[in-house]
């Protein structure tokens, strides 16, 4: 979720894992792939269970919500020439105090929601992103009651069809109300992502 001077992303569920994001330079991102679970020896007697651990294979339905709020995440800040990403559906997947990190080569870079949203929308008023695209290509899923940890891969493009301009993770934590009006909604209260680079690369997975 990162663009050089801001951090944007998302994807369509439709289309194959791609994507384009302002998170530390501009790019693309592909779409989000439903969980699967790795399979584990059961506990012995007086041992812990270990966590489960649910990452990329293809499995529909494992977390729907959870599914739903990540592909929302990188839908939202895809938009073509002439639009501008819908900042509204932002404030309503990311929670209030929310701390998003973008982390490249240049250094470490450290946004409130409001903030980041600024500082895409200056880049976008510049000429320098007129459009952008941003996809999942993978990801992991640490899940611990209503509380969860994402580790999303992605890459970034200017349109949906165009050529990759960047890739990398995003480490997203989330959690649930469970004591409220919608208890199975999820949200996203802190994100950093690390775009590749000189000495960094990222994982392919397929």
């Amino acid at each position: 979720m990162t663009l050089e001077s801001g951090r944007p992303a998302r994807s369509d569920p439709a289309s194959r894992p791609i994507t384009s994001n302002p998170r530390g330079g501009t790019d693309d991102r592909a779409q989000p792939r439903s969980f699967g679970r790795r399979a584990r020896r059961p506990p012995t007697a007086g041992e812990t269970p270990a966590l489960q651990l649910s990452y990329s294979e293809p499995m529909p339905e494992t977390n729907p919500e959870l599914d739903r709020i990540i592909h929302d995440m990188y839908e939202q800040v895809c938009f073509e020439e002439g639009q501008r990403p819908e900042w509204s559906r932002e404030r309503e997947i990311f929670s209030p105090g929310a701390r998003l990190v973008r982390m490249n080569d240049d250094g470490v870079f450290e946004f409130t929601l409001d903030d980041y949203i600024k500082d895409f929308e200056q880049m976008i008023n510049s000429g320098t992103m007129t459009s952008f695209w941003e996809g999942e290509l993978w990801r992991d899923t640490f899940l611990l009651g209503n509380m969860a940890q994402v580790l999303s891969a992605y890459e970034t493009r200017r349109t949906r069809g165009g050529d990759v301009l960047n890739r990398g993770v995003n480490s997203i934590q989330l959690f649930r109300y469970e004591k409220s009006a919608q208890p199975r909604r999820w949200w996203i209260s802190a994100m950093i992502w690390r775009r590749e680079g000189a000495n960094v690369r990222i994982p392919d997975r397929r």
